[in-house]
C-alpha cells in the first residue's frame, strides 16, 4: 500500500514557498494561497513573474540568497509589486522564498514622485511668471514645464484686449509645431471661459459636448481633451 507524504506546515503569516532549483513548486503555505487569489495570479512563480524569477534562482543556487522587486506580469496595470527573497536550503538543497506584497507602498511612491514633479514643475512656472522674462521666452519655458507633467502636444497663451474686445495668440503650437494663429473677436468659446470665470477648466473625452453643457459655443478645432487656466494680474 503506498502512501503520500503530507506537505509540511509553514507557519509564517506571510506568503512563503518551497522551490526545486528548477522553479517548480514544491510546497506553500495558506498566505501564499491568499496572495495569487487576491492578485488572481499562476499559482507557480514562473507564471507569476515571467523569466525575471530565474535570474533571482540563479543567484541564490550561486550566493545562497537574492532578492528584488518583480511585477507580477499576467496582473492587469497597475501590476501588483511583490518583494521577493530567496534563499538556498542548506537541508535538501530546495529554495526558500519569502514574498511582501508592496504594491500599496510602490503605489504611494509613485505619487509621491508624480505630485513632487508637478510641484517642480509648478515652481519653475511661478519662477518664471515672476521673472523679467520677454514675453516668447516666458511662454516657451510655461509649455517646457508644462510638458514634464502630462502630454502637451497642442498649447496656447490667449490674451486679452478689453478695449478692443479681441483675443490674440503670441504663443501658439499645433501637434509640437509653432504657429501663427490669427486675433479673433471676443466670443463664447472655451478661452473665453476661462478668463471670464477667472478658474481652470478641464473637459476630457467628448471636449465638444461636455463645452456645450457649460453654455460654451467651442470656437475652431478641439481635440481629445482640454486643460486651460488664467493666468491673473492684479485681479484680471
Amino acid at each position: 500500500m503506498r502512501h503520500e507524504t503530507p506537505h509540511p506546515v509553514i507557519p509564517l503569516d506571510d506568503p512563503y514557498v518551497v522551490l526545486s532549483r528548477a522553479g517548480e513548486t514544491m510546497h506553500a503555505n495558506d498566505a501564499f494561497a491568499e496572495l495569487i487569489e487576491r492578485h488572481q495570479a499562476p499559482r507557480d512563480l514562473p507564471g507569476m513573474f515571467g523569466s525575471a524569477i530565474f535570474g533571482l534562482i540563479d543567484e541564490a543556487c550561486r550566493n545562497g540568497r537574492a532578492r528584488g522587486l518583480l511585477p507580477v506580469v499576467t496582473a492587469p496595470e497597475p501590476q501588483p509589486m511583490l518583494r521577493v527573497g530567496i534563499r538556498l536550503r542548506g537541508s535538501d538543497g530546495a529554495l526558500g522564498v519569502l514574498l511582501f506584497d508592496m504594491s500599496d507602498e510602490v503605489a504611494w511612491r509613485r505619487q509621491l514622485f508624480e505630485r513632487n514633479r508637478e510641484l517642480t514643475a509648478l515652481n519653475d512656472i511661478s519662477r518664471a511668471a515672476s521673472s523679467s522674462l520677454e514675453f516668447d521666452v516666458l511662454g516657451q519655458r510655461i509649455h517646457e514645464q508644462i510638458s514634464r507633467i502630462m502630454r502637451a502636444h497642442s498649447f496656447y497663451i490667449g490674451l486679452l484686449d478689453r478695449e478692443q474686445g479681441l483675443l490674440s495668440f503670441p504663443m501658439y503650437v499645433d501637434d509640437g509645431v509653432p504657429r501663427e494663429a490669427a486675433t479673433r473677436p471676443w466670443a463664447n468659446g472655451i478661452s473665453e471661459y476661462v478668463i471670464r470665470t477667472s478658474k481652470p477648466l478641464l473637459l476630457g473625452r467628448d471636449v465638444e459636448a461636455s463645452a456645450r453643457a457649460l453654455g460654451i459655443e467651442p470656437v475652431g478645432r478641439t481635440g481629445g481633451s482640454w486643460l486651460g487656466a488664467p493666468m491673473l494680474a492684479h485681479g484680471e
